[in-house]
């Protein structure tokens, strides 16, 4: 859901840092990869050389989402399932779902952010 996948970013960034010092990037990412660029941009690892994130219907933090899809798409009590779902992700990934967090990822950015996001979506 992003959390692997924003390393993975910051690796191809400095990838094409290593092709062309002088590259100056600009990530951009919808839903899912919204989520990723985001983490990416709040990353003490991520390079210089990004200069600006365009994310598209991200989501603010993992926990929210599922407790939202279990209860209001399933229509389930978000306890236990989520519970269950943060340990399992604990040994999977190595966080709790608690960590994946959208907004304090970029509340640790210094680059320019343009956030998309419309009432009509019904999915995030």
């Amino acid at each position: 859901m992003g959390w692997k996948e924003h390393q993975d970013l910051i690796l191809w960034a400095n990838s094409l840092i290593d092709q062309n010092p002088q590259v100056q990037i600009v990530l951009h990412g919808i839903s899912m990869g919204a989520a990723t660029v985001m983490m990416a941009a709040g990353s003490p690892e991520l390079p210089p050389h990004v200069v600006a994130v365009v994310e598209d219907c991200g989501y603010t933090s993992l926990s929210d989402e599922l407790e939202d899809k279990i209860s209001h798409s399933l229509g389930l009590p978000a306890f236990p399932l989520v519970t269950v779902t943060s340990l399992l992700s604990r040994i999977q990934i190595g966080n709790f779902l608690g960590a994946i967090d959208c907004v304090d990822a970029v509340s640790h950015s210094e680059i320019p952010i343009l956030f998309i996001h419309g009432e009509n979506d019904v999915f995030v």
